[in-house]
């Protein structure tokens, strides 16, 4: 908070409040000593910021917010109640605006796929490599398949503990396609009627 001159020029840019001109790097607020850019009140014939004027409600406890306070969408939450162990990602203290992905919180800026670094609005997790953009996730799965050994993707079969693309899902006798009809397993690998049959 700054001290006031009534009367003085500020030259250019001004904020006017109760008959005081501020500069506009000046105009902060009496509690939290922010720089005041929009909606202000007084009170005891001091400037306050919207959010020092009208302090939040923790949505757990109900009791005033003051001081650290986290922002869980449009809710507010003390510190405390969250019972916060920090950044999923980086580590550092969670005491504004969080990102809950399952049971993992994180600041904004760090909610990030851990494949491209895009920030996420929708992800998938990952097993290993946590949260991800969907085409990261699809090439990031850790899944190859026992047919061509390549990554999986999409869509795949299983056939006890191997995956096969639904292409490549073939007898391993004649290379006939199997695709998601009957087929028959010998020695852990799938094979057709006629094969088995052999």
């Amino acid at each position: 908070y700054q001290r006031r001159v009534r009367g003085l020029d500020v030259g250019g840019a001004s904020t006017e409040a109760q008959g005081y001109k501020y500069h506009p790097h000046c105009f902060c607020c009496a509690t939290c000593s922010k720089q005041i850019t929009g909606n202000f009140f007084i009170k005891d014939d001091k400037p306050l910021c919207s959010t020092c004027a009208n302090p939040p409600v923790c949505s757990k406890c109900g009791s005033q917010v003051s001081g650290k306070y986290v922002m869980q969408g449009s809710q507010a939450f003390h510190a405390h109640c969250m019972d916060l162990k920090g950044c999923a990602k980086c580590g550092g203290e969670l005491t504004s605006e969080i990102v809950t992905a399952g049971d993992k919180r994180y600041h904004p800026r760090c909610f990030c796929c851990g494949g491209c670094g895009t920030p996420l609005t929708a992800y998938i997790d990952v097993p290993g490599r946590g949260p991800m953009c969907r085409d990261c996730a699809q090439n990031n799965t850790g899944m190859s398949c026992a047919g061509c050994r390549g990554a999986i993707t999409s869509e795949y079969l299983t056939l006890g503990s191997e995956k096969y693309h639904t292409a490549c899902f073939k007898c391993a006798n004649c290379s006939t396609s199997l695709g998601t009809g009957n087929y028959f397993q010998r020695d852990g690998k799938p094979h057709c009627g006629t094969c088995v049959g052999n």
